[in-house]
């Protein structure tokens, strides 16, 4: 979304909007306009592989990993390596799918030789081990976008914008891709603050669903969230 306020962070992917069952893309944007009582301004979808192209065009994006993560799972697609990954907290160059091969080491797995995860991809995805969640996963997907916003500079909005055409699965936008318009948007965000941010988890946005490992959006309290950032619509 795009207003005339400050800007925002929200996380609603665990929500399913969008999905298969939902029809057509504007079939749901429009039932999350509705749901949510909001005023969407703009869309962008980014595959995988759209994703990466993008992190390695702007050299990679440094990011403050907050904590250990020791992902036994999470699989890099890329080469036939055992799966799971490490990423040590601190200042990390995340890559993109330049990239090392993430993987693991041993049986059990050995996390003291395991090499560090440095590819980006696989920071944002990454959702198991212990202390990590899907919660987790998507407050680390919000602050590495505006760790993109804040990083990337002028000379390279060029190259990041014919990255979007180099392939049409990859990337689909309603915002305005001309020159002159990435450059006014990029005026408008690179130095934007964060004063809002929010992750839609119980116990405060949601509720779980008694018998089972689902949880129920509380509609209102996310409806009066909002309304406090982004004002009535218009």
């Amino acid at each position: 979304m795009v207003r005339s306020y400050p800007v925002g962070a929200l996380s609603s992917a665990r929500w399913g909007v969008g999905r298969a069952g939902e029809g057509s893309r504007n079939v749901a944007l429009d039932k999350v306009r509705k749901a949510f009582e909001i005023q969407i301004d703009y869309v962008a979808f980014v595959r995988f592989t759209g994703l990466e192209r993008l992190v390695k065009q702007a050299g990679g994006v440094r990011v403050n990993v907050p904590y250990d993560i020791h992902d036994p799972s999470i699989v890099d697609g890329r080469a036939n390596l055992q799966p799971g990954a490490k990423f040590l907290s601190g200042s990390t160059l995340e890559l993109g799918d330049d990239a090392p091969y993430c993987y693991t080491v041993g049986h059990p797995i050995n996390w003291n030789t395991t090499p560090n995860c440095t590819r980006a991809l696989e920071y944002v995805r990454s959702r198991h081990g212990p202390g990590n969640n899907d919660w987790k996963r998507d407050r680390r997907q919000q602050s590495f976008i505006y760790a993109a916003m804040q990083q990337v500079n002028s000379a390279q909005l060029e190259g990041l914008r014919e990255a979007t055409f180099a392939n049409a699965t990859d990337f689909y936008t309603t915002l305005p891709l001309g020159s002159a318009d990435v450059l006014y948007i990029y005026n408008r965000v690179h130095n934007a603050t964060i004063p809002n941010q929010a992750v839609l988890q119980p116990p405060t946005y949601a509720s779980n669903v008694k018998g089972t490992s689902k949880q129920q959006l509380k509609i209102d309290v996310v409806r009066a969230l909002f309304k406090s950032w982004f004002g009535p619509l218009s």
